[in-house]
């Protein structure tokens, strides 16, 4: 709450949050991120085979070639999509009460419809 009354800190949260967010991201998709380029690659090889020669070169880390400039690269998407956001929501003045005023028509409609397909 208190770092969201200055416009700059909100912005510098956001650029910060969305680079954590990136990196995470990043480190939890890399392994089949790397599986998948090399199937890729490889064009007629399956996964496990794939897996099995990636493990016998590298072990576990064979998985996660590759990392570091994928973390520097998503952190620096992310967080220009979290700006992008924040930045949006002050040229629009869009408070979080009109965020959450949007979510409750769009609870109410997706239960509404929910309701008409139990009614049939």
């Amino acid at each position: 709450p208190v770092l969201a009354e200055g416009q700059l800190t909100q912005l510098g949260v956001s650029l910060l949050s969305g680079a954590v967010a990136g990196v995470i991201a990043t480190i939890v998709s890399q392994p089949a991120d790397a599986v998948l380029t090399r199937m890729k690659d490889a064009e007629s090889v399956d996964a496990a085979t794939v897996i099995s020669e990636m493990w016998a070169k590298g072990g576990p880390t064979g998985f996660f070639a590759g990392l570091g400039s994928r973390c520097v690269w998503a952190g620096a998407i992310i967080a220009g999509q979290f700006l992008l956001y924040e930045v949006c929501k002050g040229v629009f003045q869009i408070t979080a009460d009109d965020l959450s005023l949007f979510l409750d028509v769009i609870g109410s409609i997706e239960l509404g419809s929910g309701m008409a397909g139990l009614r049939n």
